[in-house]
């Protein structure tokens, strides 16, 4: 009922492009658009990241403005394109967990981003969420830094939040965007100091030069960045 009167006085957009929309999470036309392939990146030898989408233009206009009003129909718009990617490759972890925000920008955001899709991404996987790490003190906007400097910026800046609830588990690590994937390594690593059996990781989008990610199908994806 609450929800009949919201879509009554504030009907949805299309998050990409803005257009009225009677049903879904963005608009046919978009929809459409939508690359056939997968976005990967290897960030290590032991580490990966898949994502749906490039982050570039009605995307990336999407992620800012997620970033900045929270609206639902963003998150579960890109959610549910993530969990497609992970299904497609059959990876079915035990918990689905994110890039932790420090507790006072969270509070003064109202959210953090990657939690949002993390929990909308688990619910679509049928996977439980639940946050396995925490930031303990604030640190520089990686985007304002080049890729040296994202790498040391997020030194130390993490730690787990129980390591029993980490050991021995398939580990689904989400975050929104993945640029140089220095954010991710750490948290990999970290995952992996404290016994987690197998970390993937997914973005809503991979940035960066084209030379340091692919747009694969689920076969080449799988062979490339998942080899037997």
């Amino acid at each position: 009922m609450v929800m009949s009167l919201l879509s009554l006085f504030f009907p949805p957009h299309c998050p990409y492009c803005g257009v009225l929309i009677d049903s879904g999470h963005e608009c046919a036309s978009c929809r459409r658009q939508f690359p056939d392939g997968i976005y990967g990146r290897r960030l290590s030898d032991q580490t990966i990241c898949v994502a749906p989408f490039r982050y570039d233009g009605p995307v990336q206009k999407n992620i800012l403005l997620m970033k900045k009003d929270g609206q639902h129909i963003r998150f579960d718009s890109l959610a549910e394109q993530m969990a497609r990617v992970v299904q497609q490759f059959g990876i079915v972890p035990d918990v689905v967990t994110d890039v932790p925000m420090y507790w006072l920008s969270k509070w003064q955001r109202g959210y953090n981003q990657s939690e949002e899709l993390a929990r909308r991404t688990a619910k679509r996987c049928g996977c439980p969420y639940e946050p396995l790490l925490k930031k303990c003190r604030k640190s520089k906007v990686q985007h304002t830094l080049n890729a040296e400097q994202r790498h040391t910026n997020v030194q130390g800046i993490y730690a787990a939040r129980s390591p029993q609830k980490i050991q021995g588990r398939h580990i689904l690590l989400v975050d929104d965007v993945c640029t140089t994937g220095s954010t991710m390594e750490v948290c990999t690593a970290l995952l992996r100091q404290n016994g987690a059996e197998s970390i993937t990781c997914v973005a809503a989008a991979i940035a960066g030069e084209n030379d340091t990610y692919y747009l694969m199908s689920p076969e080449q994806a799988a062979q490339h960045l998942f080899p037997r």
